[in-house]
């Protein structure tokens, strides 16, 4: 047998201070270490015992039968000369009613290990590495209340995990899944409104244990409706970050944003790792996850109070295709009901002119209240067509230009928006196409102011 580097024999060591290299072996550059235990009810059968777990432990490693190649030579004389190996140090315990453990180390040479491994082996040696490392850095951000970095790195874990048929206890699939189904269950997105608008502080919480922390440096995605420049309803969706506070304050700052409307918010991790995880699963596999994820899904109302006026006057006139101006105010309509609907106190006035210079001139002799900047906007047609169908479609364009009151310089000024309109009659196909390019103009303004 071997000799021993120590040995003991009083009663229960259950409570020994165990020698430093069993949990931190010490060995040369180019060397690997290997420390197990065994126990019987003999230091000698002990010691096989750790020998035969030490050599299954090595050729799972390698991807041999290391026990059947070399048990009887590392149990003889101590050495495992195709890996340069020694056994180098023995620690013995005793415990009461006659049984003994026993831990060994044995020293072997990395170039040899390496030489022998398969590749096959060695891949599954790293996977198995590479998915203990993320487990261990999302512990790590969990305890730093970071838990949708530790959410995100479980996931990519459990990837690996079914993509490689990873069976080692602890980092299985199923138990991979468990740890995220706990990182996940207790999170709650909240969002603390600044009155009945859309700005609030968001933040993240830990429904767990009495203090329900927040979760730091969370991604969020928020979305809600717009209307765009050509006056349709889409979606609009930002990002936020609760940082190393923990929170964050949202404060809008798109203007063509819906007066009343939902903001929805949701967790905003790489969820192509969820769909890989699925596409390698069995189907289902992820269901109970899935379901979870999307519990997690808040949706607030809000009602923009938009009632200043932003120191605009405007002033909208509308023309035949002659030139003439028109009684009727389709498109005067359209402009105020889209900017109510926007949530917007500014309504434009009849204005009356043939051209920009000529409307300034009228308003101000006229005695009106005017702000500090006036807008005067213009809608003409430009032309109309009958189709074989005998549909009237008529074509108008217009022109919008924001003056300094007191200089009267232009300030701003945009000549794209046009519309087009149908109708029986040429009649209706104006008031239609009016009735759009009011629409327009309005989110036109919107987005200057």
């Amino acid at each position: 047998m071997l000799a021993f580097s120590s040995c003991s024999s009083i009663g229960n060591l259950s409570d020994e201070t165990l020698p430093g290299w069993i949990d931190n072996p010490y060995v040369r550059s180019g060397r690997i270490a290997y420390v197990n235990e065994g126990s019987g009810n003999s230091e000698e059968e002990a010691e096989l015992n750790a020998m035969e777990n030490l050599l299954i432990e090595l050729g799972s490693d390698l991807g041999i039968d290391a026990y059947a190649l070399y048990f009887r030579e590392l149990s003889s004389s101590g050495t495992l000369n195709a890996l340069d190996g020694n056994i180098t140090d023995t620690y013995f315990r005793t415990y009461r009613g006659g049984r003994y453990s026993c831990y060994v180390m044995l020293d072997i040479s990395a170039d040899l290990f390496d030489q022998m491994q398969s590749p096959e082996t060695r891949r599954a040696m790293e996977v198995r590495a590479e998915i203990e490392s993320l487990m261990e850095s999302a512990r790590a951000d969990y305890m730093e209340n970071r838990d949708i970095g530790a959410l995100s790195k479980t996931l990519e874990a459990l990837s690996l995990s079914i993509e490689n048929g990873v069976e080692n206890p602890g980092i299985s699939s199923d138990e991979i899944l468990s740890v995220a189904m706990y990182y996940l269950e207790p999170l709650e997105i909240r969002y603390r409104q600044y009155g009945s608008g859309i700005d609030g502080e968001i933040t993240v919480r830990r429904r767990r244990g009495i203090l329900y922390p927040l979760v730091y440096d969370a991604e969020l995605i928020g979305t809600y409706d717009i209307r765009d420049t050509e006056g349709n309803i889409k979606e609009e969706s930002i990002r936020f970050n609760t940082g190393s506070a923990g929170r964050y304050d949202f404060h809008n700052t798109n203007k063509a944003i819906s007066e009343i409307g939902e903001f929805a918010l949701d967790f905003s991790f790489d969820r192509s790792v969820i769909e890989r995880i699925a596409s390698l699963a069995e189907p289902g596999y992820l269901d109970s996850f899935i379901s979870l994820l999307e519990e997690k899904h808040r949706v607030f109302s809000y009602a923009e109070n938009r009632n200043s006026d932003y120191g605009l006057t405007v002033l909208l006139a509308e023309y035949d295709i002659t030139g003439q101006e028109l009684e009727d105010s389709a498109g005067l309509d359209s402009f105020n009901a889209e900017m109510m609907n926007s949530g917007y106190s500014i309504r434009a006035g009849k204005a009356s002119g043939d051209d920009d210079s000529e409307i300034l001139s009228n308003a101000m002799a006229s005695g009106m209240d005017l702000n500090d900047s006036i807008a005067v906007l213009r809608i003409g047609v430009a032309d109309s067509v009958e189709t074989p169908g005998r549909t009237v479609l008529a074509y108008v364009s217009s022109t919008l230009g924001i003056y300094d009151r007191d200089t009267s310089e232009l300030i701003f000024s945009d000549n794209t928006t046009s519309s087009i309109g149908s109708g029986e009659s040429y009649s209706e196909a104006v008031m239609d196409a009016f009735t759009n390019c009011g629409r327009n103009l309005a989110s036109t303004v919107i987005t200057y102011l």
